[in-house]
Formats: C-alpha cells, sequence, structure tokens
C-alpha cells in the first residue's frame, strides 16, 4: 500500500492539532507556564457561557488528575493537551474507516455527514447546545460538536476508540467542513478512498502506518536527546516501529505457516505463502524433521507480546483463516474462532493496543456481519499496573480463599511495575480461574450501598480481573510467538534493574531479552518469529545468546538485510525464525547485505531467492560449524574451508598484543589538528611516556584511526601530553591504557570500518586512540608479515565473518586466524616494505602531511627527488625543470600512475600467496580492487574517472592539483611556506620578517580579496609573480591560462579572461575549499587561512595566516586597508559620474545603473563593517594556538558584551 499520502497526513495532522490545542488552551488560561484566571479568550459562538466553564473546570480537573497521580504541572498540562490532539486524530482515522467500510450503523455517523441526523443518548444539555449552535448557522462549531457527540455514541459498540472520549474537546479544536487546510478536508480529499476500503483492496494495518506517523516527530526528539536513559513515560513511543509488511509475512509464513505444514504436509496453504523458505533442490522444509503429530486450527495459538498495533496478528488472522477454511469453516465461523481462541497480544501503551484491539474487530467483521455483536473480546492487553491497590482482600464481612487471596498478593506483586517491565514479567502457572470465580462471589455478596465495599467494587475488584487475565496470557504456551521486540539500551529505574536480575546474560539490549523471553512463551517445538538488530549475531556483547541458540534451539531460517535499508529504525535489521527444539537440520539464510535502495529491492531480491533454483546469496548451513569460530558468530555463509582456517590458524591474541587506545573524554579540550598549533610544541621522536615529558614539549602526535586507508598515512592529530595534561587524562576518559605501548611503533586500524577493513604501519612516536587501536611486538618482521597479511581481502573476509558491524574492536583482532608462510617469508616481507614506502611517499606529497617537503607543480624534479627517496631510490637521470604549469601536471600524473601500477602490482602478488596459503581461491580474486589502493591518481575531470576507480578517495582531478597549487602559493603570500626552504617555513614562534628571499611573503599578513585590481598587492597579482618567479613571464599568460581552465570547465581562452576567472576564484571559492583540504571527517573544519568577509555584498575580504596573527590586526585591517577599499569604491563611484556625465559616454544606462548600485552596497557594507572592526580593536584579543581553531574563531568574533559579530566567514 502507498503510505505517502498518509504519512503525510498524519504529520500534518500531528504538528496542525498540537498547536491548535495549545493556542485555544492558552486562550482558556491554560499555559505550560500556569493557569491564570478564566481565560482571556474568546468564548466560542454559540457557546453558554455557564457550559464554557463547566467544560473549561473538565480540562482543569483532568490536569490536576495527572498531578495527582505524581506528574508535575508542566508534564500534566502536556499529557493532557498531547491526549486531546490524539483522541481527536484516532477517532478522525476510525470513523473514515468504518464509514468507507460500511460499518457504521447508519449514514448520520459518517465523517463525511453534514446534518446531524438522529444522534442518540444526547442529553438535554448537549441538545441545547446542538440547537443554540444550529440558529447561529456556525458550521465549524458545529462540525466540531457533531464529532465529538458521534464519537461518544459510538462508544459502546467500539470502546477500544471511542470510550472516555470528554466534551472538553469542543473548547480545543476547530474542526471544519469548508477549511480546505483543515484536517477532515484534507482526509476526505488527500488520503484515498480505496486505502481504506477493504472490499477494494484497502488494508486494516493503515490505522497502524497513520499511527506510526503521527508520533514519528516525537520518537526521533526522543531519539535525538542522546540521554543516556530513556524515561518510562517515553518507551513506548521510542520503541515503536512499524514492521513492513513483507518482513511480517516472511516472519508468519516460516513460524505459523510451517507449523501447519509440519503435521499438513500435504495443505494447499503451501501454495499461499509467498515467503515461505525451503531448502534448494530439496522436499518442502515440513518433511525434513520429524513430524509432529496433526494439530487443530485451534491449537494455532500465536502471541505478539510487543503488539504496537497488531500488524503481526492482521496477518496472522489472514493465514489463519485459510487454516479454516481448508478445515472445513465458514469465513464468519473461522473469524470467530480466531478471534476468540488464536490471537494474543500484549504491549505497555494503551494507544497502540485500543488501535490493535479496533484493527483485529475491522479484520473479524470484514468476514462476520454480526461479529459487533458476538461479544467475543479481542484478547490483547495492555499490561494493567497494581501499584494504585495494596491488598486483595475485600472489606469484612467478605472473604475470598486462602489460596486466591495468595494468588491476588502474588498478582499485586508481580504487576506493581507491569507498565514500564510489560511481558518481560513471567507469571507462575497458577489457579487464575479459581482465583476469578473466588472474585465474583465476593462481589456477588458484596453490598454497593457500603461505602468501603463501594471503593472495592468499582476500583479494587476490576483491577484484580484484569490483572488475573493478563496473568493468563503472560503464564500460557503458544504455538507461535512472533513480535518486533522494542530496539533500546539506553533503559533505567526499574526496567533496568529488572533485566539485570531475571536476564543478565542478554541485558545489553531489550531486543536481546525479548530473544530469549519468546522461548518461555513457545511451546516446546514451536516458532519464534522476530525482527531484530543483526548485531546479536556477530559482537561479544550477545556471545552468551549466541550460544544458548546454537546449543539449545535452532535457526530455521534468517533474512539479513542490507545495513540501511530499514531506515525507520536507524539500526541493521534481519528477520529471523527460531524453533524452541534443538536444531535437526540445517538453518536457511539469505543474506540480502550487498543489496542497496531500499525495502523495495530487499523485497524484490528475497523473491528473486525463493523463487530460483540456484542462488548465491542463499545459504544452508549447520549451526553447530559456528562454534568453531570465535564468539560463536552467526557466519552462516562460511565455508567448510573458513571453519579449517579457524582452527588451524594461530589466533592473533597468541602472536602480537593488541591494545585499545585512549579516550580523552574532551577531544575538544585534550586534541587538535596538527596544523593547528605551533609546529614546534610537538615532539615528533618520543620513545617512552618518560622521554617526552623530558622534552618539554606539549603535545604528541596521536593516531586516531581514520578513513580507509592501508599502509601509512591518517596521521592528522596531535594530543596534549605535558606532565599536567598527563596527569589530568590519567584520571577521566579510559584513563590511559596499555601506556607501556605508548610511543612504539605498532600496526594499527580504524575503529570504525564502514569501507571495510585496512590496517597501517605506524611508525614509533605516537598515542594511539581508541579510535585507532593497535596491535605491538618486539618483533619487526612479525608486524610486517602481519601488516601484509591484513592487507590482503582475506582480512575484511574473515573479520566480516566473525562481526561484519561498523566497529572491528580489539577482541576481533585477537581472534584473526594466523597461518604462518615459511617458504614466501622474505617476499612477503621485501613486499610490505615496499607497499609502506609507497603509501608513505604518497601520503607525505601533499600539505596535510606534518612531513610535507615540496609542491609538485612548483618543483617537480625536488618532488619527484624527495619522493624517490622514501623508497630508498635515486632518479635515473636528473630531471630537467618543467618549463610551464601544464608541463609539470603532465610529469606529475605520469609519475603518480606509475606508482600506483607499482603499488598495485605488490598488493596483486601479496594477495596471490596469502589466498593460496589460506585456500580460499574460490572465494577470494587475487586482483586488488582500484578503489581501495591507497595511492594518488591523477585524471583531468570526474568523467575521465573510470569506473573501477570511483569511489578511491585518493583519486584527483586536475581542478585538485590546481586548487592546491593555489594553496600553497597562498601559503608562500603569507609566509607558511617559502620557495628557498623545503617543508614549512613558519609554523608559530617568532615571525622571520627578514628570513625569506626571493618571492617575499606579505609584511602585514594581510591578503585582499576584490572583484577588480584596486592595488598593487592585489592577490591575482601576487599570483602572477609567484608564476614569474617559478617559471618566468614568458610563460606567464600560458600558466594563467592553464589554471583558469582547472578552475572552470567553461573556460575558453579565445574569449575569456583568466585573471577573471582566478579572481572570481578567490573571492568565492577559496575559502570553502581551503576549509575542505584543512579538516578531517568528525572533527569538522580547521582552516589555518582565516578569511575576515563583510557579508554578501563582497565589500571587502582579506585573509591572515593565523600563526602570524597579532592582536593589532583588527585596526591594521580598519586603519589600512579597509579605509582604502573604501576610498578606492569613493573614487570610482565618483568616475562614474563623470563618465556618464560626458556626452560621448558608451557606458549604457543599465551598466552605469547596475554598478553603481553594486558600488553603493559594497560601499555601505564596508561602511558597517568598519564599525565592528574598530569595536574589537580596542580589546586587542589575544589568540592562544592551543585552544584551537574553533575555540579561538568564536573569540576573534566576540565582542565585549559577548555578543557575535560575524567578522570571518562562517566554517
Amino acid at each position: 500500500m502507498p503510505i505517502k499520502a498518509v504519512k503525510e497526513f498524519a504529520l500534518r495532522a500531528q504538528r496542525r492539532l498540537s498547536a491548535e490545542i495549545k493556542q485555544k488552551a492558552s486562550g482558556l488560561g491554560i499555559r505550560s507556564s500556569g493557569i491564570s484566571g478564566s481565560g482571556a479568550g474568546p468564548v466560542p459562538a454559540g457557546t453558554g457561557d455557564r457550559r464554557r466553564e463547566r467544560l473549561r473546570r473538565d480540562l482543569l480537573a483532568a490536569i490536576a488528575l495527572q498531578e495527582a497521580g505524581g506528574a508535575d504541572y508542566l508534564a500534566a498540562y502536556e499529557q493532557v493537551l498531547s491526549g486531546a490532539a490524539y483522541s481527536c486524530f484516532s477517532c478522525l482515522i476510525a470513523l473514515r474507516f468504518l464509514e468507507l467500510n460500511a460499518f457504521l450503523p447508519g449514514e448520520e455517523y459518517a465523517l463525511s455527514a453534514r446534518e446531524p441526523g438522529d444522534i442518540p443518548g444526547l442529553s438535554p444539555a448537549d441538545q441545547e447546545q446542538l440547537t443554540r449552535l444550529q440558529a447561529g448557522n456556525k458550521s465549524d462549531e458545529l462540525c466540531t460538536f457533531l464529532f465529538i457527540k458521534k464519537c461518544q455514541s459510538l462508544a459502546p459498540k467500539f470502546p477500544s476508540i471511542f470510550a472516555g472520549i470528554p466534551d472538553y474537546l469542543e473548547l480545543l479544536l476547530g474542526l471544519s467542513y469548508e477549511d480546505e487546510d483543515g484536517l477532515i478536508w484534507q482526509l476526505l480529499h488527500t488520503v484515498p478512498e480505496a486505502d481504506f476500503d477493504l472490499r477494494q483492496g484497502g488494508q486494516v494495518e493503515i490505522i497502524g502506518w497513520f499511527y506510526q506517523y503521527f508520533t514519528a516527530d516525537r520518537r526521533d526528539e526522543i531519539i535525538s536527546l542522546n540521554v543516556k536513559q530513556i524515561e518510562k513515560a517515553d518507551i513506548p513511543t521510542a520503541t515503536q516501529v512499524f514492521t513492513p509488511d513483507w518482513i511480517v509475512r516472511y516472519l508468519l509464513d516460516n513460524s505459523l505457516g510451517r507449523c501447519w505444514l509440519e503435521g499438513n504436509p500435504d495443505s494447499p496453504l503451501r501454495e499461499k505463502l509467498e515467503f515461505y523458505v525451503e531448502p534448494k533442490g530439496a522436499g518442502p522444509a515440513g518433511s525434513r524433521d520429524h513430524r509432529p503429530a496433526a494439530i487443530s486450527p485451534r491449537e494455532l495459538t500465536v502471541l505478539d507480546p510487543c503488539v504496537g498495533s497488531g500488524h503481526i496478528l492482521l496477518y496472522a488472522f489472514d493465514l489463519l483463516l485459510e487454516i479454516y477454511r481448508e478445515s472445513g469453516y465458514s469465513e464468519a465461523a473461522a473469524a470467530r474462532e480466531i478471534v476468540q481462541y488464536n490471537l494474543h497480544g500484549l504491549d505497555i501503551d494503551q494507544r497502540v493496543v485500543n488501535l490493535a484491539n479496533f484493527a483485529v474487530t475491522m479484520k473479524a467483521r470484514s468476514y462476520d456481519p454480526d461479529f459487533f455483536d458476538s461479544g467475543i473480546e479481542v484478547r490483547i492487553f495492555t499490561l494493567a499496573e497494581s501499584k494504585t491497590v495494596d491488598s486483595c482482600r475485600p472489606p469484612a464481612p467478605l472473604t475470598i480463599a486462602a489460596e486466591a487471596a495468595d494468588t491476588g498478593d502474588y498478582l499485586l506483586e508481580l504487576f506493581r511495575e507491569a507498565g514500564e517491565i510489560g511481558s518481560l514479567l513471567q507469571a507462575d502457572d497458577r489457579d487464575y480461574q479459581g482465583f476469578l470465580r473466588s472474585l465474583d462471589q465476593a462481589a456477588v455478596q458484596a453490598d454497593p450501598l457500603l461505602p468501603e465495599h463501594a471503593v472495592w467494587l468499582r476500583q479494587t475488584y476490576p483491577l484484580l480481573k484484569k490483572l488475573a487475565r493478563q496473568a493468563v496470557l503472560l503464564a500460557a504456551k503458544y504455538r507461535v510467538v512472533c513480535t518486533n521486540p522494542p530496539y533500546m539500551n539506553r533503559f533505567a529505574g526499574r526496567l533496568k534493574s529488572f533485566v539485570r536480575k531475571n536476564y543478565y546474560d542478554y541485558r545489553r539490549d531489550l531486543f536481546s531479552v525479548y530473544i530469549f523471553r519468546n522461548f518461555l512463551f513457545c511451546q516446546p517445538g514451536g516458532y519464534s518469529a522476530l525482527m531484530t538488530p543483526y548485531v546479536w549475531m556477530f559482537i561479544k556483547s550477545y556471545e552468551k545468546l549466541r550460544r544458548f541458540i546454537v546449543r539449545d534451539k535452532a535457526i530455521t531460517t534468517l533474512v539479513q538485510l542490507e545495513y540501511s535499508a530499514f531506515d525507520a529504525a536507524t539500526v541493521p535489521v534481519c528477520a529471523f525464525v527460531l524453533k524452541n527444539a534443538p536444531a535437526e537440520s540445517k538453518g536457511l539464510y539469505i543474506k540480502l547485505t550487498e543489496f542497496t535502495g531500499g525495502l523495495r529491492v530487499q523485497e524484490a531480491k528475497l523473491r528473486q531467492a525463493l523463487a530460483a533454483e540456484e542462488c548465491a546469496y542463499f545459504f544452508e548451513s549447520q549451526a553447530k560449524n559456528f562454534c568453531k569460530l570465535p564468539s560463536t558468530p552467526i557466519a552462516y555463509w562460511a565455508g567448510e574451508e573458513v571453519f579449517d582456517i579457524f582452527e588451524q590458524g594461530r589466533p592473533m591474541k597468541s602472536l602480537v598484543e593488541a591494545r585499545q587506545g585512549l579516550a580523552s573524554g574532551d577531544n575538544r579540550r585534550f586534541l587538535r589538528l596538527w596544523f593547528e598549533v605551533e609546529r614546534d610544541k610537538i615532539n615528533f621522536e618520543a620513545v617512552s611516556v618518560e622521554d617526552f615529558h623530558r622534552s618539554g614539549k606539549l603535545y604528541a602526535p596521536h593516531d586516531k584511526g581514520g578513513p580507509y586507508r592501508r599502509w601509512y598515512g591518517n596521521s592528522d592529530y596531535v594530543i596534549k601530553f605535558d606532565r599536567e595534561n598527563f596527569d589530568i587524562l590519567a584520571k577521566r576518559g579510559n584513563c590511559l591504557p596499555s601506556r607501556q605501548f605508548y610511543f612504539r611503533p605498532a600496526i594499527s586500524w580504524s575503529l570504525i570500518t564502514s569501507a571495510g577493513f585496512s590496517i597501517r604501519y605506524r611508525q614509533g612516536g605516537s598515542v594511539p586512540n581508541v579510535a585507532g587501536n593497535s596491535a605491538f611486538s618486539d618483533d619487526p618482521e612479525l608486524l610486517s608479515y602481519l601488516l601484509a597479511l591484513l592487507s590482503t581481502p582475506i582480512a575484511d573476509y574473515l573479520f566480516k565473518m566473525m562481526n561484519p558491524t561498523l566497529n572491528l574492536n580489539v577482541g576481533d583482532f585477537d581472534n584473526f586466524p594466523v597461518l604462518p608462510d615459511q617458504e614466501n617469508q622474505e617476499e612477503i616481507l621485501q613486499l610490505a616494505a615496499d607497499c609502506v614506502r609507497l603509501a608513505r611517499a604518497d601520503w607525505d606529497s601533499f600539505e596535510v602531511s606534518p612531513d610535507f617537503s615540496c609542491q609538485p607543480l612548483v618543483d617537480f624534479p625536488a618532488f619527484q627527488a624527495n619522493y624517490l627517496s622514501h623508497l630508498c631510490e635515486k632518479p635515473a637521470v636528473e630531471a630537467a625543470r618543467p618549463r610551464s604549469l601544464s608541463a609539470a601536471y603532465d610529469l606529475l600524473k605520469e609519475h603518480f600512475r606509475i606508482h600506483f601500477e607499482q603499488l598495485r602490482q605488490k598488493e596483486a602478488r601479496l594477495n596471490r600467496i596469502f589466498i593460496d596459503l589460506y585456500g580460499l581461491e574460490a572465494e577470494l580474486e587475487a586482483a586488488p580492487v582500484d578503489r581501495d589502493i591507497s595511492s594518488s591518481l591523477i585524471y583531468d575531470s570526474d568523467s575521465d574517472v573510470p569506473p573501477q576507480l570511483r569511489g578511491n578517495r585518493y583519486v584527483l582531478t586536475k581542478p585538485d592539483l590546481i586548487k592546491q597549487f593555489i594553496s600553497y602559493a597562498l601559503g608562500c603570500m603569507l609566509g607558511r611556506y617559502s620557495l628557498d626552504e623545503p617543508g614549512l617555513f613558519f609554523a608559530g614562534g617568532e615571525w622571520r620578517a627578514t628570513a625569506a628571499e626571493g618571492f617575499q611573503p606579505s609584511p602585514d599578513n594581510v591578503l585582499t580579496l576584490t572583484d577588480a585590481e584596486y592595488f598593487d598587492d592585489d592577490i591575482v597579482r601576487r599570483l602572477a609573480a609567484f608564476l614569474v618567479e617559478i617559471y618566468g613571464s614568458d610563460r606567464l599568460e600560458e600558466n594563467l591560462i592553464f589554471i583558469a581552465g582547472g578552475l572552470s570547465p567553461s573556460f575558453r581562452p579565445e574569449t575569456d579572461d583568466p585573471r577573471a576567472v582566478i579572481r572570481n576564484y578567490f573571492l568565492r571559492d577559496f575559502f570553502r575549499d581551503h576549509c575542505r583540504q584543512y579538516s578531517v571527517n568528525g572533527s569538522g573544519r580547521r582552516p589555518i587561512y582565516w578569511l575576515f568577509d563583510s557579508g554578501k555584498e563582497n565589500g571587502f575580504k582579506a585573509l591572515i595566516y593565523i600563526h602570524r596573527y597579532r592582536a593589532d590586526v583588527f585596526e591594521l585591517l580598519r586603519s589600512k586597508y579597509l579605509r582604502r577599499q573604501i576610498q578606492a569604491y569613493k573614487d570610482e563611484l565618483a568616475a562614474l559620474e563623470v563618465l556618464a556625465a560626458t556626452e560621448n559616454c558608451r557606458l549604457k544606462r543599465s551598466e552605469y545603473l547596475r554598478r553603481q548600485a553594486k558600488l553603493q552596497g559594497q560601499l555601505a557594507e564596508c561602511c558597517s563593517y568598519a564599525k565592528k572592526l574598530k569595536c574589537q580593536a580596542q580589546l586587542r584579543i589575544d589568540l592562544d594556538l592551543d585552544d584551537g581553531v574553533l575555540t579561538n574563531y568564536q573569540k576573534l568574533q566576540t565582542a565585549a558584551d559577548g555578543q557575535v559579530l560575524d567578522l570571518l566567514a562562517p566554517l
């Protein structure tokens, strides 16, 4: 069923109702801040003052009742008003459904009926109000009144939806037939009638979809709070997720359907089970095990312990109806049997239980016209709490039997916190029917005229009966238990204590608790079907659950979905059916993890797998094999050779010490990107903690994992690690674990492996982070061997067997099976060393490496020599300096191609060696995947990148290289680099004003960016001078054209001005690109060149280098650079005036007016900006680079009064 219209209406209705109800309540003097007077708002037309005041008192009484129950005023206010919104919404949907299915007793009840007709049960006061509204011709107020009265009159027949609708809704709702933006009109006209009408293919499940989207905003709000514990009142909303229809069908086809087929293998039901899973090339799955005795349809009891809005039970109804038909029942008789004997549901949310009751009732009515009058009770219950009652014993002289009294006390204790713990409660098998009979006998003898008897009859007696009925459901055993349980590990209070006490081994998440709990609901040999996150299949925290299932139960079938397919839950999920008996045959698995595109693609691929005689992603696996793998992962796709590898190989933990890195507990305080701080404050050479502290430096290199990269790199961070900060870190975060390994050489991998596993060599001198776990050994050859092995596809393949989730922890690493290869060891070690050298040479080719030496387009021979020195090589012949940027680019392009291919060939050889060693020739290819090779490669444009390389983050284009060249040139202009020295020229400390020769940096540390060439130090002119310094003046125009062509695909040298293109890039795009270049995923942008920006008119822009910052920068910018810019604008405006006044002026009036308006806007913006600069100049703000870019960026723009002045371009 298309749900777009349902979603849009539900979201719009929730937002509109919430806002409208609060607005009307405010008009009554009832606000979130408190209650005042009798309300200053207008009285709804036609509503008498006395009626209005009575309804207002009723509303206040409802709020007071919530307060009496323990809520504070704000919570009570929110609960009552949100309840009013939900009541209106649910009644609207129910009325529409009843109307379109002709289930209403008369046309006057229809939502679309504007005439009141004969609504029974109107009180004299209501009849008077109806007459008043009709006489006043107030259609909207009449619409609201009729809606409420229709709902109230339907309560006896449909109590689950319409019971308890209060009269005070008249004051809070504003329904209308005429308003096309109103809820009634929108429901009638935007949601297709066929979606409701069961005769036209509509589904009862639409009611659940409406509810899910009505609560979606609140659910997202709760989840986004990112709190450690979700409060009791928010649990139902936070955990309510509607199960996709095809997954429900898969679960029940393979549990309820399988149950029937096991005893009736020739049943025609088999042909109707679209998602029934059978082994390939075998007989029916039901015949594989010992065939149980045939059972009657009544015995097919089904429980959903987290029933929600009843979606699972509704499809169970459909399957049971087919079974009853097959057994000779009429549809009407079958419907009554199913509701009375087969379907059962429990939940802690009264709202969804009401919806589920209504939905099942509607389903039964669609087959039995007399079902509404049958008196059959739908067995779906909200678990009531007992905390309002202290004793089950009736007041004297009434008595109940001693055994009944004991049962009553037990029930009161059992259900005291039932509203929070829910169906995780386990009820003893007691004589609850005898208890109910004893209660009924006492009730017959009670005298309702005696106050204490009346209270017992009104409160205690009905509650005890409800507790007994829900205990019967909890204690019963069911043939099938099917649910989509809550996914929540942030539970608190009594629920947390209860889970730890009763489900300790499965306590990690509520869904894992329910996986175990469902077996306790199940009959021996019955089925438990669930949809849950799939982490239970792999990660260490759920190992005991896996062992329990593999040892004592059977995985009948399982479908593992693609990671982000089920976006409603924001977690990767699987659907599976477990048998409450030891396995006697192979489990049947479908692996959909490779198919992106959402649930529709997943469903289509599942159908293909079931229909095909052979399917590459359909697996049959013996569960006992899982025990051969460390921590028993459900690695169903593993072949026998994989299990042999784990049995034969040595676990990694027997060879190396793998350790988790440190967690600072406050990264913003302790961590920096290395280029944010003074270079001289970093110690890159320390060999131990003591050695580092003796150096007196502040920062140590800090390995924080990073993106996918093999062999070497991702050295972006430093950490404050001097004695003072060391002592602080030792008491926070994870308290500096395994510090004896700090500063030692290691192999390191990223904790998060979303792009696949990658590992790198890390030379000594750094401290590992928790996101960059490491393995250590005193044997460097062993580390190299393991680095080579783990850089092959074998690593990702086997790690995904053990844990295909995003995080690869030390425990997973420790269990990796290592096979030695003495025959090829020398070659392996040489190949590993070569790959590390190639990857390091590549990493150091770019500015963001601390060991960056030379920009290749500035001095290619020096770059090449430095690159080859990493490889312990020298150029075959001394390379001639290229005569132009274009020539340098061509040389660099070929250089990277050669070394990419070298790395590719070496990786291919390693892959072949280890794939042969591990016997995985049938599973893995030796040829490396090009997009995974961690080496730079250049193409002229994005369109030139071949498909096999798309997604490789190290593939660059000509525009990328041009922008890197410009970044370096600007660094030379501001003094970070110098053409006379390799590497960094200045990165903090005392500025060497006269140290540089040749091309000179800006003496003021200021570069202005303008839309025209106003001044001698114009940035485009400076770039031209930089090009002349490198390549000479005779190649200047050629080089400018090359740069412009790289910056703009539409540039045409025959007609376009290259300087204009370059100027436009500086003005509009340079700072954005700089922020991207100087950033790391997860930490944001950390620019070192800061852009002072007056605003959208581009009136004034100036770059400074933060490592050369001085406290007088504001005054310098204002008095020198901004002042001259303002004067330039004034001069140009005056010149325009003179030009326009001349007789021979060739300037069109439109051009004149446009340029004049532009200049005036820039001038006004500059004058305003000057005031801001003056304000900050008086503060003489000092910056400490150790505070980091983010802190200093904010500090520089904060005025004395705390106002942020927006002096810098936003990050």
